[in-house]
């Protein structure tokens, strides 16, 4: 999908409060890290909380019993509402 077709449909896609970060007011070139650029977020936690986001170590993630693979697999929890994502970086 690309940006402007999410852009577009962003209602269909749940994307339906703007974001409290960036107020879809990021240029083009910059991507807001809360939205991804889109300039907005689905209801709850990313509509309500401006994440401020942590790495965690595999055996930290081990002990919250958050999977951790590893290697290029990186997890964050937001230090201001503990919403967790994960990323794989190996591209």
């Amino acid at each position: 999908m690309s940006t402007e077709w999410i852009i577009e449909n962003r209602e269909l896609l749940g994307l339906t409060v703007l974001c409290p970060c960036c107020h879809d007011e990021v240029p083009e070139t910059i991507r807001c890290s809360q939205c991804v650029g889109w300039g907005y977020v689905r209801p709850g936690l990313d509509a309500t909380c401006i994440h401020e986001w942590k790495e965690l170590t595999q055996a930290a993630a081990k002990s919250l019993g958050i999977y951790h693979a590893g290697m290029c697999y990186h997890v964050y929890i937001c230090t201001e509402c503990g919403k967790i994502k994960s990323e794989d970086s190996s591209g």
